[in-house]
């Protein structure tokens, strides 16, 4: 009884919702789908595209571009056509550039800087080689060996004994050139005369006279000890040794005291400190300026022994 009574309730129901629909008027056309138009209900254009459109040009791609078909027969292509890598030529071979040789390989990291500096060390070798070579050209001293000129000279022996007159190959020849050399002593004889020396002395006698040419030029600059006015007696022993020194050097030497009075109660002793420097060295060495009073200096200059 109760499955027919829920039974008659579901078929109310579905007739009211029925009777419901019914009553509502249409709101929109349902289309029309008629051969001559599309879903949309407009009429389609014959051979129009997907979407309608312009109409398509016969023998046309996807897209209305000409297909590759009709490039032939006078329709413009897409993309124009590639030129030639080289231009023509008229009946010649085309030229190909040059091959390009094989880079050498890099060396290591360092290597570079290891031959640039063994360059530059070459190079400085050559340098020095080279102003020797100008220099010994110049002749600061007499013409040696093949530095002479002469064909014939006369020839004296390392005693001082002349040997006659020789070519002068023959006389490089009698000599031992590892310990002696042949030096043109007097060009304007005939034929010039040539004495042979040993290299050793003449290498004592060049260090000789550069020795004495560098002491006369230490000579003639003045080296000056600086003594304050304050200084204490240890102070003032290490400038005496200084200042002697120098004069055992053969300088010349300036002893100068200077007063600085600024201090309240500072003592002026530069007297004081003049008579030890002057027992110091006054018997010694020779004195070139006495002792001179200027302002606030005390001076003394004093020529060392060489």
């Amino acid at each position: 009884m109760n499955q027919c009574l829920v039974q008659l309730q579901r078929r109310s129901v579905v007739a009211s919702t029925r009777a419901f629909h019914s009553s509502i008027p249409m709101l929109v056309k349902p289309p029309s789908f008629t051969r001559a138009g599309n879903k949309f209900g407009t009429p389609r254009v014959p051979n129009s595209g997907r979407f309608g459109g312009a109409p398509r040009a016969p023998d046309s791609g996807k897209f209305g571009t000409p297909r590759a078909s009709d490039a032939g027969r006078g329709a413009q292509p897409k993309w124009p056509a590639a030129q030639p890598k080289w231009p023509a030529t008229q009946g010649k071979p085309t030229k190909q550039p040059p091959k390009q040789p094989p880079k050498p390989r890099t060396a290591a990291p360092g290597e570079w800087l290891k031959d640039r500096n063994l360059t530059l060390a070459n190079r400085a070798i050559q340098r020095r080689f080279e102003q020797a070579r100008q220099d010994s050209a110049k002749q600061d001293h007499a013409p040696r060996d093949e530095q002479i000129t002469a064909p014939m000279i006369q020839l004296v022996k390392e005693d001082g004994t002349l040997d006659g007159t020789h070519p002068l190959e023959h006389a490089l020849r009698t000599i031992d050139r590892t310990t002696h050399t042949l030096v043109l002593v007097n060009p304007q004889a005939e034929p010039p005369v040539c004495r042979v020396f040993s290299r050793k002395i003449l290498y004592d006698r060049g260090r000789q006279a550069k020795k004495q040419k560098l002491g006369v030029s230490k000579t003639g600059k003045v080296q000056r000890v600086q003594i304050g006015n304050s200084i204490g007696d240890h102070d003032l022993q290490i400038k005496v040794r200084k200042a002697a020194e120098l004069l055992v050097r053969g300088r010349r030497v300036e002893v100068v005291v200077e007063y600085k009075g600024k201090r309240e109660g500072a003592k002026d002793r530069r007297g004081e400190i003049g008579a030890v420097v002057m027992d110091a060295f006054g018997e010694k060495y020779s004195v070139v300026s006495p002792p001179a009073v200027e302002g606030r200096f005390w001076s003394v200059m004093f020529q060392g022994k060489s």
